[in-house]
């Protein structure tokens, strides 16, 4: 598994450049109807029609990140040198253990580059879409894979594409190094998941969670709590929102901000703010 560290600091500067440059370039190449990085609401959109129809399937892996290797990312970049180059010169090769002992790392980035979303979300891409020319039989010309594009959506390792292509993209992936979580993958039936999003039948079926319950000794479980109430006040179900919100320490929760969008964390979530 890829490693959690400090990073160079000169190294994230670099990698918030790469990844805004992978963001706009990525926005004018031959795959821009399968990426967009700002907007998981698409994947979402498309997985609650792929519930009605079936002619797509949702994929999920397991630790995707953890299993990007480098020379996965290497064999996908090889024919552009310039960006390949980039990202080897702001990854970080070597980590110091706790222990002291030095471990060189073969997977792709340590948790928190910047660069991991829209990489990974491009070698996801470029997978899914080499297994609808696959199962279609056709050449990977640019005009085949702009048409493969428009049913191909992928954000970070959430996965749509259409389903007869569901079982090539699986070895692919395998072939690769990846997992495909079989249980969160699905091809069959009227059920999909994409981005967090349940879908059956056309119905967004979603279910709210509470994660960790609020406790003063740890600030970080306010986040926790709040969100789950926002969650469970946009499914109407105000009464468990608002007994949820009754937990936070009275002096704590009068001092939280009310607001119609996530303008900031924690905030309280209302449809009618003030």
């Amino acid at each position: 598994p890829r490693i959690i560290a400090a990073e160079p600091i000169a190294h994230q500067w670099c990698q918030g450049a790469i990844q805004r440059w992978l963001q706009d370039a990525t926005a004018r190449s031959v795959v821009r109807r399968s990426i967009d990085f700002r907007r998981q609401d698409l994947s979402q959109r498309m997985a609650l029609e792929a519930s009605i129809h079936g002619d797509s399937a949702t994929v999920d892996l397991s630790s995707a990140s953890d299993r990007l290797s480098t020379r996965l990312v290497e064999y996908v970049f090889q024919t552009r040198v310039d960006v390949l180059n980039a990202l080897h010169a702001t990854r970080t090769r070597m980590a110091m253990m706790p222990d002291g002992s030095v471990h060189r790392m073969r997977k792709f980035a340590c948790m928190g580059s910047a660069c991991t979303f829209p990489v990974q979300t491009i070698v996801f891409t470029i997978a899914a879409i080499t297994a609808v020319l696959l199962e279609d039989d056709r050449d990977a010309t640019l005009g085949c894979i702009w048409e493969a594009s428009q049913d191909v959506r992928v954000f970070g390792d959430d996965i749509i594409l259409p389903t007869r292509a569901y079982g090539k993209l699986v070895d692919l992936l395998t072939e690769a190094g990846l997992l495909v979580n079989a249980a969160k993958s699905h091809a069959t039936g009227l059920f999909r998941e994409a981005c967090g999003l349940d879908a059956y039948s056309g119905v967004d079926v979603t279910p709210a969670y509470l994660l960790e319950p609020y406790s003063l000794s740890k600030p970080e479980s306010l986040v926790s709590v709040v969100a789950s109430s926002n969650n469970f006040h946009r499914k109407g179900l105000w009464h468990a929102a608002a007994f949820l919100l009754n937990t936070v320490d009275p002096k704590v929760r009068k001092r939280l901000r009310i607001a119609k969008r996530d303008v900031s964390q924690p905030a309280v979530f209302s449809y009618a703010p003030s």
